[in-house]
């Protein structure tokens, strides 16, 4: 029963990174001055569309930044995901995760600002979950400051 339910999660896992990769990048525009733009990544897991997740997850997590009381310049946000490190600790097994992000200006692609994300996640045994959660958690963390470069 469990190779049927991790089948399963990964081919819905599969199919959410794709609708998030074939959704036309300015989907978010309407709501947002921010646009996804490119996402990429070196990092390579069997059987998981590692730039799918990253580009879902960007797109999830990006609502929920406040830019309410940003300048609302057309913006593109560019998304790399630069290591995904796991390793035995005392407390178990850790992944680490580092996103790099890029704003540059829509009119004239004008880079004004590199944030930095980083996350640990420790909970768990199933590496595909722990995965993902340091993503999420990286990828809030780079978000977080986009609206301080914004006001810039």
């Amino acid at each position: 029963m469990r190779l049927i339910g991790d089948v399963y999660r990964s081919v819905v896992v599969a199919a959410i990174a794709a609708a998030a990769l074939l959704a036309p990048g300015d989907v978010d525009a309407k709501d947002s001055p921010v646009v996804v733009g490119e996402v990429s990544t070196s990092v390579v897991r069997d059987g998981v569309d590692v730039p799918g997740v990253l580009r879902a997850t960007v797109v999830e997590e990006l609502p929920t930044i406040d830019l309410s009381h940003a300048r609302k310049r057309p913006v593109i946000l560019s998304v790399s995901l630069l290591r995904m490190d796991t390793e035995a600790t005392s407390q178990g097994t850790a992944t680490t995760c580092v996103i790099s992000a890029a704003l540059r200006t829509k009119k004239g692609g004008d880079l004004f600002a590199i944030l930095e994300g980083r996350a640990q996640a420790q909970e768990g045994s199933d590496s595909g979950a722990r995965e993902r959660k340091a993503i999420r958690h990286a990828v809030r963390g780079a978000l977080e400051r986009i609206p301080e470069a914004l006001a810039q």
